[in-house]
This record gives structure tokens, sequence and C-alpha cells, in this order.
């Protein structure tokens, strides 16, 4: 990611907080959480990039649709059909 014309990485989030700390440093990556809430609530970042545990993928994409952040999403987007559609929904009427 730190290739893609345009994009600079803020944070690294993992539940292991050396996993995110090394994986920081390694990428040149100025911070680094334990959780994802952190990235998804911070005022710096614009987009944040789903590669959860796909149990969380439905209230991570929600709640980046409650901050007004983009989101990109590894599949799948929810354990359930319902989820899904409620994931996506959020993101439509978050515009």
């Amino acid at each position: 990611i730190n290739k893609a014309p345009g994009v600079v990485p803020i944070v690294v989030s993992n539940p292991t907080v050396s996993k995110a700390e090394d994986a920081a440093k390694k990428f040149g990556v100025p911070k680094f959480t334990g959780d994802a809430m952190d990235v998804i609530t911070d005022p710096d970042v614009d987009a944040v990039w789903i590669c959860s545990p796909s149990q969380f993928h439905a209230d991570q994409i929600k709640a980046c649709a409650a901050n007004g952040k983009h989101v990109f999403c590894e599949k799948p987007i929810a354990t359930d059909l319902a989820e899904t559609v409620e994931a996506i929904n959020a993101c439509n009427e978050a515009g």
C-alpha cells in the first residue's frame, strides 16, 4: 500500500500490539494500535482497509460508514446475508 500513488498509511492495527508495532516499523507507518476502532475513528484516516477475521467485517464496515471513512474490505463482507445487506446499506446511506 505504501507504493500506491497518493496513499499515505497513517496507522496499523492488529489485536496483537507487538505485531502492529512490527508492521508499522517495517512499512514506515507512524502509528500502531491493538484496536481497529482507533483506526476507524482517527481523524487523520480517510480510508480503512479491513483485513480482520471475517466475523468482524460487518461491524467494522458499519463503523467506517458511521465515521465517514471510505472502506475496502477483503472478502467476505460478512458471515451471513443479513449482515452483508446491513453493511452495504450503511455504506450507501453514508454516501
